[in-house]
């Protein structure tokens, strides 16, 4: 059998060797983990994907991230086609400096990758962590009964 048709349980080829017992690529294809034991019993995922409290957590995370990759991606193009087709704009000195335009754009795509990365930690943080975790909880219990 190749690797792609195997079942989880039979001996693992030379290539996953280094992956602990329990690692199971492509988990969602089977109904066992590696060990037979069924993982998660008992919980009803589309059911959990079409409640209100997923889809606040799911609306969360959009309309979080969406905007802030827009407005990361569109600056470092618009970085990208200055760069490209400006180069005159890119290479004057600001206000007879010696410093070009250049050079405190690209400092600045740099900075926003640290602020993007800053904000979405401090959003998940406050707005994603809590909510997520009350759901697992809540599955959890509702599979232990």
């Amino acid at each position: 059998m190749t690797p792609h048709t195997r079942s989880p349980h039979s001996e693992l080829p030379e290539v996953e060797a280094n992956l602990p017992k329990h690692h199971a690529p492509l988990p969602e294809i089977w109904d066992k983990d590696r060990d037979g034991h069924h993982d998660p019993e008992g919980i009803d995922f589309i059911a959990v994907q079409n409640s209100a409290e997923y889809r606040a957590l799911r609306t969360s995370h959009v309309r979080f991230a969406f905007p802030m990759v827009i407005t990361f991606v569109g600056y470092y193009f618009v970085f990208v086609l200055l760069s490209t087709y400006a180069p005159a704009f890119m290479g004057a000195r600001i206000a007879g400096s010696y410093i070009p335009w250049g050079v405190p754009l690209g400092l600045l795509a740099f900075a926003s990758t640290w602020f993007v990365t800053w904000a979405y930690v401090r959003h998940a943080n406050k707005n994603l962590d809590p909510r997520s975790t009350a759901l697992r909880e809540a599955l959890e219990k509702k599979a232990a009964l």
